[in-house]
């Protein structure tokens, strides 16, 4: 998984070449934010068509907060499933 180790560098390399868990966390969340927030077109797009946004909010926000998610976000291996979740948003 070439991107996941791509990430692991960069935030190694933004920490100053040292080890601390606080970036690789911080960057885990951020994708995670960024992934739920890419619900709200994907469902507005793919699954509920219209002017309303209620469906597709609270979708994310079930999204962005069920406990499933847990461990792709706290711990850093997680990474890939977050990241693999984030690209196939976007595609």
């Amino acid at each position: 998984r070439p991107l996941t180790v791509l990430s692991f560098r960069a935030d190694f390399a933004r920490a100053g070449n040292r080890l601390d868990g606080s970036f690789f966390h911080t960057t885990n969340i951020l994708l995670h934010a960024l992934t739920s927030a890419l619900v709200v077109p994907f469902v507005t797009l793919w699954i509920h068509p219209g002017p309303s946004l209620d469906v597709p909010f609270f979708t994310a926000l079930l999204f962005a907060s069920h406990p499933i998610h847990s461990e792709a976000v706290a711990g850093t291996v997680g990474r890939a499933d977050t990241l693999t979740t984030l690209l196939l948003l976007l595609s």
